[in-house]
């Protein structure tokens, strides 16, 4: 595992009731070396991308082998759940081992942030077990958490998240939250000038999650 400074991840997208009704069933995939990625596997699972790219680094404490790749599709019917589809996954970069897959509610938002060019950009994506002690209590540190680094130069923006069903690979996680900063100079800067910021994320993991990792990279689309 390759450490970096701590990262920042706080997923917090406020919904309303027709919003969750209407999110989607998302599916993200973390693989490693194969060929290019095959845009018509996506199209016979009936999803449409909404991100691919690589990931270089790993923090946290989660038993997840390193991927070197990550696709976020958004689909029209479970995956996971049908043995055809489940195959067809292994069609979308051909000759790739898969590392894990996961299926559930995804709630998507990349116009929050325009600002930059999405190759540009520092992908983080954070897979998090709940102890789910204070659920309460968790979701207003989130809420804190998100509206402190909202005031600050350089931060992230939160893409989307996906509450996971169903999961191949590994123990089913409770969320996987996607998140960037414009660039990778970007999200070193936030992090070297937001020290509480940084001490509130550390609370945050140690208040309320058992295991969690941190995928850093970029996408390519």
């Amino acid at each position: 595992m390759t450490y970096l400074k701590p990262i920042v991840v706080s997923g917090i997208i406020l919904l309303s009731a027709s919003t969750v009704e209407a999110a989607p069933i998302g599916v993200v995939s973390l693989l490693k070396d194969g060929d290019t990625l095959e845009m018509s596997a996506i199209e016979n699972l009936k999803c449409s991308l909404e991100r691919e790219g690589n990931i270089m680094m790993q923090q946290g404490n989660l038993d997840l082998e390193l991927p070197n790749r990550f696709a976020i599709l958004s689909c029209e019917q479970p995956i996971l759940q049908i043995s055809g589809s489940r195959a067809q996954l292994a069609d979308l970069y051909p000759g790739a081992q898969e590392i894990a897959v996961f299926e559930g509610r995804l709630v998507w938002n990349p116009e929050d942030d325009a600002s930059s060019s999405v190759a540009d950009r520092q992908y983080i994506l954070k897979l998090s077990h709940y102890n789910n002690t204070d659920p309460d209590q968790r979701y207003g540190d989130q809420v804190a958490l998100s509206a402190a680094g909202s005031t600050r130069e350089d931060h992230w923006a939160t893409e989307g998240f996906l509450s996971v069903h169903s999961a191949r690979g590994i123990p089913t996680p409770d969320e996987i939250v996607v998140i960037h900063y414009d660039s990778p100079e970007a999200g070193d800067r936030f992090r070297d000038t937001n020290q509480d910021i940084l001490e509130q994320v550390g609370a945050f993991n140690r208040a309320h999650l058992t295991e969690f990792t941190y995928l850093i990279g970029s996408a390519n689309r």
